[in-house]
């Protein structure tokens, strides 16, 4: 069973990588924004904040106008009540600040709020 999981999360992360173009963007951010706050699953919640935590850390697409609503909604995440989603959004979080700083270090702070 771990190794299925573990298979399904590599072809999952493949899949995401694999988007380019502002329309892949908008429908993976999407998709895993709705999942992850929304999923009665805490596997699927989890499952989301990995591929999420993935695509921040090795996409090559251009997610920075993004970045307020990832980071809204993995805060959110933050007060999950299972332990493994609530690790995986703090090492989510951290992904996406080191994107923030990295692709965007003069974006105001006021336009992520």
């Amino acid at each position: 069973m771990v190794l299925c999981v573990c298979q399904e999360l590599e072809y999952s992360e493949s899949v995401v990588l694999s988007v380019a173009d502002d329309t892949g963007v908008h429908t993976v951010i999407e998709f895993l924004l709705s999942t992850m706050t929304s999923s009665a699953s805490c596997a699927h919640r989890w499952a989301a904040v990995v591929v999420l935590q993935s695509f921040c850390d090795r996409s090559r697409a251009d997610f920075t106008d993004y970045i307020p609503q990832l980071l809204r909604g993995v805060i959110h995440m933050t007060v999950d009540t299972d332990q493994r989603v609530l690790l995986a959004a703090w090492d989510c979080l951290d992904s996406i600040t080191k994107v923030l700083l990295i692709r965007s270090p003069t974006l105001p702070h006021s336009s992520l709020i």
